[in-house]
């Protein structure tokens, strides 16, 4: 489909998937649904032990890491707007990140964040613009994060021998795969996909670590550090390295699962089964990921005022 043909497609697509997500019996029921086969599975009063020595000073820092992170998401979406030639304010784009991670924590975070980033500043630039920036985006971060799972390959086919390496492995050359036929067939895709999606190819294809891509390392760099931290503040200081190692593919895999309240139950599952290899336990692993998931909350509350002042200067534009 052409992209500079589908602006009111996309809008309503946009809308649809508001629609669908503000009920929450579906997300609600898929959430709860894991945490109980989890609940069954461990012991909660072990979680409830580790919980509770957790450091206030640790916790603290992983929430300003977090708070961090809001500026540079707004950093790399300008840096990919500016490419397309359109000029957002910094302020309207951290705005629009951070209401979008609010909204994020009450349905699938990609589809409601994307939906309210666009819903956002739709009266800032174009459909088809606006859609092509958030898409490239969401896709320089996915290139770093595959990128540092395919760097760590080795590591996962040598270092350890168990099934949760192969399977990460094998995932990582499937994406190795993936990349590789897009690179050959782009000049097809291209074709395809019309100027806004040449245009998108064009600023996804530059090499080095430049722009967008430099950001996109230093966010990935900081999630990872916001789930090592997460085990120093709960006092799980022994299994550092395997951890660094082995959070990159559990970032990975939430990013291609997002069918949860803001991946609560995904995350947790998720971790079990690739931070196996890092030699935790399991109520260790399920700790670590709820400081994690809990200081994100934390850190994205504020963005209910941007998207509350959001609403008020839409209004007073209508």
């Amino acid at each position: 489909m052409n992209l500079d043909n589908c602006g009111s497609r996309i809008n309503s697509g946009f809308s649809r998937i508001s629609e669908q997500f503000r009920s929450p019996w579906t997300r609600l029921f898929i959430t709860l649904g894991l945490f109980a086969v989890l609940s069954s599975q461990l012991d909660m009063t072990n979680i409830a032990r580790i919980l509770g020595t957790l450091d206030a000073a640790t916790a603290t820092v992983i929430i300003a890491m977090n708070l961090s992170l809001f500026p540079l998401f707004a950093k790399r979406w300008q840096l990919v707007a500016s490419e397309l030639g359109m000029e957002l304010p910094f302020r309207q784009l951290l705005g629009a990140i951070w209401a979008a991670a609010f909204v994020g924590q009450f349905g699938p975070t990609l589809l409601v964040s994307e939906a309210t980033r666009f819903q956002m500043l739709r009266q800032q630039a174009s459909a088809a613009q606006l859609v092509t920036s958030q898409i490239v985006d969401r896709i320089s971060g996915q290139i770093v994060l595959f990128a540092l799972v395919l760097l760590l390959l080795p590591f996962y086919s040598f270092s350890t021998h168990d099934w949760t390496s192969k399977l990460i492995a094998g995932t990582a050359g499937l994406v190795g795969i993936a990349s590789l036929v897009v690179l050959l067939t782009k000049q097809r895709i291209r074709s395809l996909i019309g100027p806004s999606g040449k245009q998108a190819i064009r600023i996804l294809g530059k090499r080095g670590l430049t722009g967008h891509y430099c950001v996109s390392l230093v966010i990935q760099c900081l999630l990872t550090l916001n789930f090592c931290l997460a085990a120093i503040g709960l006092g799980l200081v022994d299994h550092l390295f395997p951890l660094i190692v082995l959070i990159p593919p559990v970032l990975a895999a939430l990013t291609l699962l997002p069918i949860t309240i803001s991946d609560w139950g995904t995350r947790e599952a998720t971790a079990l089964l690739i931070l196996a290899s890092s030699g935790l336990n399991p109520e260790s692993i399920v700790a670590i990921s709820l400081v994690y998931g809990s200081c994100y909350v934390v850190a994205s509350l504020p963005g209910g005022l941007f998207l509350v002042r959001g609403k008020f200067r839409r209004k007073e534009r209508s």
